[in-house]
C-alpha cells in the first residue's frame, strides 16, 4: 500500500503531487522490506526527480532492490554504475556495472543483456570483443529488443563478430 501511495504522490495521481512525501513513503516501505519501493526511491534520487539528487543513496537503494529480485532494478543499478564510471573512471565501478547487468539479464531483462553486448563492443568494463558482444546482443534480441536486433543486424551485414550473412542482417534490421 505504501508503494502505491508513493507512486500516487510522486506522479500526482488522484492526489496533489508531492515528491518529498512520496520519498518518505517509499523509504518507509523499503525499510519494511518492500524492495520495489527501494527501486522507486532509488530512481527518484538518481534522477533528482522532485527530490535533491543523491547518487550515493540511490546506488545503495538500487543495489538493495536488485539483490531483492526486483525486475529491472539490476539494470537501473548498472546504468548508475556505468554513469559513475564514466564520470570518475574506475575499473571497479565498471566491474560493478557489468555484475548488475548480468543479474538483470539473467532475470530476463533484455536491456541488461544489450548493455553487456555494448560494453563488449566499446571495451568498457570488459575486453573489446565483437564475438562476445554478439552472444549478449542475441540474448537481448530474442525477446525482441529492437536496439539489440539493429546492432546485431549491422554486425551480420559487416561480418563483425559473427559470420557475414546479408539475409540475416536484413531480417534483424527489419
Amino acid at each position: 500500500a505504501c508503494n502505491h501511495l508513493g507512486l500516487a504522490l510522486a506522479e500526482g495521481m488522484g492526489v496533489d503531487k508531492n515528491p518529498a512525501r512520496a520519498a518518505e513513503v517509499y523509504q518507509k516501505a523499503c525499510d519494511g522490506g518492500y524492495r520495489l519501493s527501494c527501486r522507486n526511491l532509488g530512481l527518484m534520487l538518481r534522477d533528482g526527480r522532485g527530490v535533491p539528487q543523491d547518487l550515493e543513496r540511490a546506488d545503495k537503494l538500487l543495489d538493495k532492490a536488485c539483490k531483492g529480485n526486483v525486475p529491472f532494478a539490476c539494470t537501473n543499478a548498472g546504468d548508475l554504475d556505468a554513469a559513475l564510471a564514466q564520470k570518475a573512471g574506475g575499473a571497479a565501478r565498471w566491474k560493478q556495472a557489468i555484475a548488475h547487468y548480468k543479474l538483470g539479464c539473467d532475470a530476463g531483462d533484455p536491456t541488461a543483456c544489450r548493455a553487456i553486448g555494448i560494453a563488449y563492443l566499446e571495451g568498457k568494463g570488459l575486453p573489446r570483443s565483437p564475438s562476445a558482444a554478439s552472444v549478449w546482443l542475441e540474448r537481448a534480441c530474442q525477446p525482441d529488443d529492437p536496439v539489440a536486433c539493429r546492432l546485431l543486424g549491422v554486425m551480420a551485414l559487416q561480418g563483425a563478430g559473427v559470420p557475414k550473412d546479408l539475409e540475416r542482417g536484413k531480417q534483424l534490421l527489419t
